[in-house]
């Protein structure tokens, strides 16, 4: 997936981020029953990774509208209820103690 990329506005109390994410998708079809299944893997907001599983599809074409409905339904958008400056402050005394001092400065 690439990277969004949007203009914020700073005079805005909230700001919208884009995340994006990436899914490890596979369809598959079960040999006893003969349906389709269907396994995502894929990154969360909080950087964790999640499985979803559903199967029971007559067809595969089932299967995959399914799992393109399911990840459009995860929101890719995280609204914060502060201004970009108050944002950038948080984010600074957040990762200060990872940077040096010459880092932080420029």
């Amino acid at each position: 997936m690439s990277k969004e990329r949007h203009p914020v506005n700073s005079s805005t109390k909230t700001t919208t981020f884009i995340i994006p994410r990436q899914a490890i998708i596979s369809a598959y079809k079960d040999k006893k029953t003969g349906k389709w299944g269907v396994t995502l893997r894929y990154t969360d907001i909080d950087g964790k990774e999640k499985r979803r599983a559903k199967r029971g599809f007559l067809t595969k074409r089932e299967a995959k509208e399914w799992e393109t409905e399911y990840l459009s339904n995860l929101s890719n958008k995280v609204e914060i209820d502060m201004s970009l400056n108050e944002f950038y402050e948080v984010y600074l005394s957040d990762i200060s103690n990872k940077l040096s001092y010459n880092t932080i400065k420029n």
